[in-house]
C-alpha cells in the first residue's frame, strides 16, 4: 500500500524513537536508512542482486555495534544465495525450520529461531529436531488449477491432520511443493496417493534433494 510522504517520515521517526519495534521497507527506502539502534534485518524474500542485499543487511550492526541478518530462501532461490555467499566471501549459517509452537513467543522468539535457508540442508536438519520436517512434491500446479486451500483441505481432510503440521506450500506452472511437520509425511504422502487432490489423482512423492 503507497504512503503519503509525510506519513512515511512519521512512520521512520517513531520507528528512530523506538516507538515501532519494526519498519517494513522496500529497497529503495532501506538504502536511506541510519538508524543505530537496529538489531536485525529480516529479507522477507531473497534479493535477486547481490548489492540489494549487501544494502539491506548493512541497516544493522552500524557505528560498531553487532547486527543479526536473517533471509527467508525457497528452493528455486538457491543460486542467487550462492552468488551472495561468493560475493561476501563467506557461507551463510543455515537454521533448522521450527516447530508450530516455537511460534507462540510472539516476535522476539521468531527472529531467533525463524530462518529457512539452503534447502539442500532441510533433510539433515529435520533429524536433529522435533519437527520431522517432510518436502512433498505434486506432479499439478497453477496449470491444473490447483490452490494452497485445494493442498491444505486435501492433506487435514484425507490424513486427518491439522493445519499446523503443513508448513510451507510453493505452487509453480506444473507442479508444487508443500512442507510436512511432526513426522507427519509419510502418512500425508500415503493418504494424498488414495484420496487425492480435488478428487484427481496426482503423482505425490517425497522431492529430491538439490
Amino acid at each position: 500500500m503507497d504512503m503519503k510522504q509525510e506519513k512515511r517520515l512519521e512512520a521512520l521517526r517513531k520507528f528512530r524513537r523506538g516507538e515501532h519495534d519494526c519498519l517494513i521497507a522496500t529497497d529503495v527506502a532501506a538504502r536511506g536508512l541510519d538508524i543505530d539502534t537496529v538489531t536485525h534485518v529480516i529479507n522477507y524474500d531473497i534479493p535477486l542482486e547481490v548489492d540489494s542485499y549487501i544494502h539491506r543487511i548493512g541497516r544493522t550492526g552500524r557505528a560498531g555495534k553487532n547486527g543479526i541478518a536473517i533471509t527467508f530462501v525457497t528452493s528455486n532461490e538457491v543460486e542467487f544465495l550462492h552468488k551472495i555467499e561468493e560475493r561476501i566471501g563467506f557461507k551463510i549459517s543455515p537454521k533448522a525450520v521450527p516447530c508450530p509452537l516455537q511460534y507462540t513467543d510472539g516476535f522476539p522468539g521468531v527472529v531467533k529461531t525463524k530462518v529457512r535457508v539452503n534447502p539442500n540442508t532441510l533433510e539433515k536438519l529435520a533429524e536433529n529436531t522435533d519437527c520431522g520436517i517432510t518436502r512433498l512434491h505434486i506432479n499439478a500446479g497453477r496449470k491444473n488449477k490447483l490452490r494452497v486451500g485445494d493442498i491444505v483441505g486435501a492433506i487435514t481432510k484425507g490424513a486427518n491432520i491439522s493445519g499446523e503440521s503443513i508448513g510451507v506450500i510453493e505452487i509453480y506452472d506444473a507442479y508444487s511443493f508443500v512442507d510436512i511437520l511432526n513426522g507427519y509425511g509419510d502418512t500425508v504422502m500415503t493418504a494424498l496417493k488414495d484420496s487425492g487432490i480435488k478428487g484427481k489423482r496426482m503423482k505425490i512423492e517425497k522431492a529430491k534433494q538439490l
